[in-house]
This record gives C-alpha cells, structure tokens and sequence, in this order.
C-alpha cells in the first residue's frame, strides 16, 4: 500500500471507494474495448470491487480470490494542479491551510465561527496528466512487491493474477475541456494510454472522476486500440480554471 492520499480513508480505501461511488445507478458508468468487456465490467463493479478485502502494510490496497483467480487493486489520487515535492498538490494544501484557521479560531474563541475563502489556482493539461503519470508509475513500481507478499500471505498456487489500478481524478469542480466543455476522461488521454501500454504488469483501469455527476471508466488491455480511436489530443487541449469558494459556518467549539 503505497502513499496515503487524505486523513479520510487512510485505513481503508477500498470502503472510501465503495461508499463513494456505489451503487452504480448513480453514476455515469463508461466501458471501452472489445465485446463482452461490459460483463466483465459488470463483475468487477457489483462483485469483485464491492467483495474485495482490503490489505495491510506493503500489500496492495485489497484483492479479490476466487474460481482460481486473484484480482489486485491498487487505489491513488491525483488532480490538475501544481504539485510540489514533500507538500503534495497545492489545493489540497491551500485546503488544510483553511481548515487550520477554523481550528485555530474555533480553540481560540471557543464561540462558533463564519469563515469564509478563496482558492484561486491555475488548473493545467500538464499538470494533470504529470500528477496522473508520475502516481501511476510509483505505483506500478510497487506490484512486484505486492505478488510476493500476497502469495506469501495467501499461499498462493495455481491462481491466475490480475493488477486493476482504481485511479480517482480528485480536481475540485472537475477536469473540463476548456474548448468543448466536455468532461475529460482519464482513459482517453493519449499520453495517458502511451503510459498504461507500456506498462503490461497493470491489466486493468477503473478511473473515478467528478463533473456534474461522478463518471466512471473502465478499460483493460484489449480496450487500447479502442480508446485511440477517441482520444484526446492533450497537447491541444486546456483546463477551465475554476475560483474555489469555501465556507465554515458555525463551526462549534466542542472541547
């Protein structure tokens, strides 16, 4: 289990992901590749992911065993804005730099509170897929580790293994093609697809992402040569930037 993305789900992050983002019917639900992927899409949403048990230390996030099978997942964030090193993204920075006055304030005055701010950053193509590649990559790094582990923990035979990244877009108001307005989709993004094709340790993708609605992708191998007729060329492509207003009213003192 490699780095931890918020305080909210670090124990767990498969019951994040479930309690987020299913039951499906909510969500816009989209599959690319070859025929029957969206029975194996299907199995892995209502079966796999939501039945998975959830890992410990220097194991991946959970896995799924049965029919002979095992199913690796691996869960990380990311988003479109600057990162920099140590501090992480510079929204989510920005974001506990609020919190911290609302704890400060609520401590000091011990009276409930009305704060109000502004998280005004630059959102970019680069930065986006940058943040995407290099979290992908750091953890794909990791899956030799995980085979061994887990194959000394459950004993592993004759089971055949499959590696599925589940990769949450976490760009507060969303990722949106600044020229089409359209959403932009994780597994549609060529420098993207450049990346998972050349890395065949990770089978599958499952992408989570938010713009209106949540929108959830899958694709394995077989899905490549699909998603390349859609692509998006990113080199052409920008991100609206969007003002971020937050508010704490009534934050209570409780202590």
């Amino acid at each position: 289990m490699a780095e931890k993305s918020s305080k909210t789900h670090e124990k767990d992050e498969l019951l994040y992901l479930r309690e987020k983002y299913l039951p499906l019917p909510e969500n816009e639900i989209l599959v690319f590749g070859q025929p029957g992927i969206e029975i194996e899409a299907k199995q892995l949403f209502t079966r796999e992911l939501a039945e998975a048990t959830s890992s410990g230390q220097d194991e991946p996030d959970g896995f799924y065993r049965a029919d002979n099978r095992l199913r690796i997942f691996e869960h990380f964030e990311f988003d479109g804005y600057k990162r920099s090193r140590g501090k992480g993204s510079q929204f989510r920075q920005a974001d506990s730099e609020f919190e911290k006055r609302i704890t400060q304030q609520v401590d000091n005055t011990k009276q409930p509170v009305n704060l109000h701010g502004e998280i005004s950053l630059p959102l970019t193509m680069q930065n986006y897929l940058l943040n995407a590649i290099t979290q992908f990559e750091n953890h794909a790094a990791h899956i030799p580790a995980y085979h061994k582990n887990l194959e000394k923990k459950l004993e592993l035979k004759n089971e055949t293994t499959q590696v599925t990244f589940l990769i949450e877009d976490t760009t507060c108001l969303g990722s949106v093609n600044a020229q089409t307005g359209e959403p932009i989709l994780l597994p549609l993004c060529d420098k993207f697809l450049d990346v998972f094709e050349a890395h065949p340790e990770v089978d599958s993708i499952v992408s989570f992402s938010w713009c209106n609605k949540n929108y959830i992708c899958y694709i394995n191998r077989m899905s490549i040569e699909e998603c390349r007729k859609n692509q998006i060329a990113t080199d052409s492509v920008g991100l609206i930037s969007w003002d971020t207003k937050m508010e704490a009213f009534d934050a209570t003192y409780t202590k």
